[in-house]
């Protein structure tokens, strides 16, 4: 018999993340995506009151909103292949967790632009 555990740690969850395979046809994330999201705690960008943001799948933010599952985010990030002196728009910012990834991957010198029009997830994510 198996049991499910949760995680109980963002540590967890980027092992569960990193062990991951052939997810939208990558063979791999990229190390540095991984170290980054290991760096940001996903539970920051939790609304108040959650009981498990160690998850990976999305999350409810509030608005008909979700924060991205964090392989998605990995995905997404490791595509994109961003690196310092980048310059990124993105275009919906819900909590934050997918530009702060991207923030990280392209200091120093890069620049993120991002766009929320629902000001209460704005300011959350702010």
């Amino acid at each position: 018999m198996v049991f499910y555990r949760p995680m109980r740690s963002n540590s967890e969850l980027m092992d569960v993340v990193e062990r991951r395979r052939n997810y939208l046809g990558l063979k791999h994330f990229d190390k540095r995506v991984i170290n980054v999201m290991r760096q940001l705690d996903r539970k920051d960008f939790a609304p108040p009151g959650m009981v498990n943001p160690y998850e990976d799948e999305p999350f409810a933010i509030g608005h008909n909103q979700t924060c991205s599952q964090p392989s998605m985010v990995a995905a997404m990030a490791t595509i994109l292949d961003l690196h310092p002196g980048h310059k990124v728009l993105e275009i919906g910012t819900g909590s934050g967790y997918s530009a702060a990834v991207a923030a990280k991957l392209i200091e120093p010198g890069g620049e993120l632009f991002t766009i929320e029009i629902v000001e209460n997830l704005s300011a959350f994510a702010e």
